[in-house]
């Protein structure tokens, strides 16, 4: 966990941070929901934005800026990392 708040502190003094994920939860269930709660709680206190239960499906061309999750939310975003787990 102490990797990822470090990386979002040190992005977020330039850029707004969105994450996008598709459970109602932030990482994996193999994580106990007590540590998952902290994590968005600490992400949360930084200032990073989180949206649950939705997805991107489309990933933008180069130079478009934005992004439309599935369920039509439109995001601003200047870059746009894509973290999926393949089964």
């Amino acid at each position: 966990m102490s990797d990822l708040v470090a990386v979002t502190d040190r992005i977020q003094q330039e850029k707004k941070i969105t994450i996008v994920q598709g459970d109602s939860k932030l990482v994996n269930k193999t994580y106990p929901n007590k540590f998952r709660d902290a994590l968005d709680k600490s992400l949360r206190a930084r200032g990073v934005d989180i949206v649950y239960n939705d997805f991107i499906d489309n990933f933008p061309a180069e130079g478009v800026v934005g992004v439309t999750t599935r369920n039509g939310k439109n995001l601003d975003a200047d870059v746009v990392v894509s973290s999926m787990r393949i089964e």
